[in-house]
């Protein structure tokens, strides 16, 4: 015998002829003698509301209809795909043997998964018949245990009946029958299945709004900004407890009572109504971060922004604005307190600005002061230490001759530095530019000019292939001079001087170095280097007045970079400087 029986339709045949309506009616009921109940079952599936007791009811009323042991009653879930037990319509000695076959788990905790084939064979033929309980649960109840219930309540098979609609499955009833029970009509369970799935569609889509109203509600209820609900008029319809609060009363219902036809609008200004409204009647008919005051309870200003839409009513005009309101009087203050500080921000930067051009031009005077005042009494010293030394010298011995040279020496010396102060202070007021510049090639230029003849051939230069920079090509060379020209003096006394020039990699700088085999440093003094009028060696041993490197410091800054150095006494030391990346 197959385990799956096939039930075909059978086709009512009408008497030919018109009856009349007492006739034709005695006509259906003899060929479907269940129709009056099937009314009645619509009518009473429709009236019930509750879930759970619409499937107490189709369980109860299928069992009753097909004289059926027990009835069970299964919903269907898309999101995990299977028949969940709701309701079991069993007698007391059925639920004992149910409870002791399954191990004392609930009828109403069994799942049943439907595949995607299952699915398509339940839509094809919606009901069906198994005879064992094994095959009627899909497999969920073990073949023996089905075997043993299936002899103790003397049950031979089960129907299974699919409840889909417009095809889609809502749920599935399996009924019990004993041996000595005929099978119902094919049309009475192809009709009670339509009228429970049109049931459980209405009650599933109820269930489903109610859900969706109460998320609504939460969100409405929880939300911490206001909404609201609104005529054109300015009348409110719907608010929401954020919003009550934001205005300082305890509950929607406490504002709009508090709400009186001559306090109709919540606006200290009305033209910011109007404003408002004026937005809402655009055809877009949407204000967005609309910023206003309005009155709360207590009778002040707070600022609010509304963000809202209208609803259009039938013949175009708004009919309802509805939106949010959420309150920035925090916001306000703290945008006017940061408009006033860029106020005296920018007070301050002028009056700086002004102090600085005042301080540029004292600067300016200074050096010119310092370009032709000072400079005249050294041009007079040399000029008659020169005098001296030309009318006068056969008059004067050794040491007056030696003494001249002193002189002049010293004035010399005195307008290097004079120079060298000029060139520092011009370095932060003067405009740079920005181009490239062939690193190598400047290097290379700049030894050869700081060495003389005799120099070039003694001094080992190691000139490493550099990469280009980006930067001020003055600067840049000034740089390159002072770094170069420290290298050859301060090497000068070795009998093999080495200067070398080369290149760091780096992801975020471009690091050139000077590194020389000279008299070196200490490093715990490394940090005067770069200090204005700071040397670590005597003027005797290497001449200089101790601005080179100051001006190399400012000028790398200026071209926001940065320089430091090592050294090691007696062993020379390695000058670096970083440009970023362009």
């Amino acid at each position: 015998m197959k385990t799956r029986q096939e039930v075909h339709k059978t086709q009512p045949q009408y008497p030919d002829g018109h009856p009349g309506p007492k006739g034709m009616e005695d006509s259906i009921n003899k060929l479907h003698p269940g129709l009056p109940t099937l009314n009645k079952l619509a009518v009473r599936f429709n009236d019930i509301q509750s879930g759970q007791e619409l499937y107490t009811d189709i369980a109860r009323q299928l069992k009753i209809l097909t004289g059926g042991m027990t009835a069970t009653v299964s919903i269907y879930y898309p999101s995990d795909k299977c028949l969940h037990v709701k309701h079991a319509e069993v007698d007391h000695n059925v639920v004992n043997d149910l409870f002791m076959v399954l191990g004392r788990r609930r009828v109403t905790e069994v799942g049943f998964p439907i595949t995607g084939k299952l699915y398509q064979q339940m839509e094809e033929f919606p009901i069906w018949y198994y005879y064992t309980l094994h095959e009627a649960t899909f497999g969920v109840i073990p073949r023996h245990a089905g075997a043993l219930l299936q002899r103790i309540q003397n049950v031979d098979r089960f129907l299974g009946i699919a409840f889909f609609f417009n095809q889609e499955l809502y749920g599935a009833s399996m009924v019990a029958l004993r041996k000595n029970v005929p099978n119902p009509t094919t049309e009475l369970i192809e009709s009670f299945a339509h009228i429970a799935a049109m049931a459980l569609r209405r009650v599933k889509a109820e269930e489903q709004l109610r859900k969706s109203e109460e998320k609504y509600r939460n969100i409405f209820n929880n939300a911490v900004e206001g909404i609201f609900q609104a005529t054109p008029q300015g009348r409110l319809l719907t608010i929401n407890p954020a919003f009550a609060q934001m205005f300082g009363y305890n509950s929607p219902a406490e504002l709009m009572q508090n709400l009186t036809p001559e306090r109709n609008h919540l606006f200290a200004d009305p033209n910011d109504r109007e404003k408002l409204m004026a937005l809402l009647l655009t055809p877009e008919g949407l204000v967005r971060n609309f910023e206003m005051r309005v009155v709360d309870r207590n009778g002040s200003s707070i600022w609010v922004e509304i963000n809202a839409r209208a609803i259009r009513a039938d013949e175009g005009s708004p009919g309802i604005i509805e939106g949010t309101c959420m309150e920035i009087t925090d916001r306000k203050k703290a945008e006017e307190k940061i408009r006033k500080l860029n106020e005296e921000l920018e007070s301050r930067v002028l009056q700086r600005t002004q102090q600085l051009e005042t301080a540029n031009k004292e600067l300016d005077a200074f050096s010119y002061s310092v370009s032709h005042d000072l400079r005249a009494p050294l041009r007079a010293l040399n000029g008659f230490a020169r005098m001296l030394e030309e009318d006068y010298a056969p008059l004067l011995d050794k040491e007056g001759k030696r003494m001249l040279s002193v002189i002049s020496e010293n004035a010399n010396k005195m307008g290097r530095l004079i120079d060298d102060l000029l060139a520092f202070s011009r370095l932060g007021r003067q405009e740079l530019t920005n181009e490239p510049v062939d690193m190598r090639e400047m290097a290379q230029s700049v030894f050869t000019e700081l060495c003389s003849g005799e120099d070039t051939g003694k001094i080992k230069f190691q000139l490493d292939k550099i990469p280009n920079a980006h930067g001020d090509p003055a600067l840049l060379r000034q740089v390159w001079m002072n770094l170069i020209g420290n290298a050859i003096k301060y090497s000068s006394h070795k009998a093999d001087p080495v200067i070398e020039i080369g290149f760091l990699s780096s992801e975020t700088a471009r690091c050139y170095y000077v590194r020389d085999n000279g008299a070196g440093f200490e490093m715990a003094y490394s940090n005067k280097l770069f200090g204005v009028f700071q040397r670590l060696h005597s003027v005797r041993d290497f001449e200089g007045v101790g601005v080179g490197l100051a001006i190399v410091k400012r000028i790398i800054l200026r071209l926001n970079g940065r320089v430091w150095a090592e050294g090691d006494v007696g062993k020379g030391a390695t000058f670096y400087f970083a440009l970023p990346e362009e």
